[in-house]
């Protein structure tokens, strides 16, 4: 299990799409592994490359999946063809049609 704050996740905390998803991830963070920042609380440094993963969309969602204990053991099968795809084309989609600042 990662540590407790170790994944990062950058959410536009205006909008409510996004804020509804991360109300879910916070119940299910038992462990406290991520560390939810709003857009205009990270800072200019989510725009740097400095070595880490930097994942959005449909892959960004599996990753996160991946450390939530209620979620972990699920996110693998989102891994098989066709899901990916599928999953890459629902997350555009619903992306193009909210109002985000990110």
């Amino acid at each position: 299990l990662p540590k407790p704050g170790s994944l990062r996740v950058v959410w536009d905390e205006h909008c409510s799409f996004c804020r509804t998803w991360v109300e879910a991830f916070r119940f299910l963070d038992w462990f406290g592994v991520l560390k939810l920042e709003g857009s205009s609380d990270a800072g200019p440094e989510i725009l740097t490359s400095d070595g880490t993963r930097q994942l959005g969309g449909f892959r960004a969602i599996r990753e996160i999946l991946s450390v939530l204990p209620v979620t972990l053991y699920f996110e693998p099968w989102l891994r098989i063809w066709p899901l990916p795809w599928l999953g890459d084309k629902v997350y555009k989609y619903v992306a193009s049609r909210r109002h985000c600042k990110v």
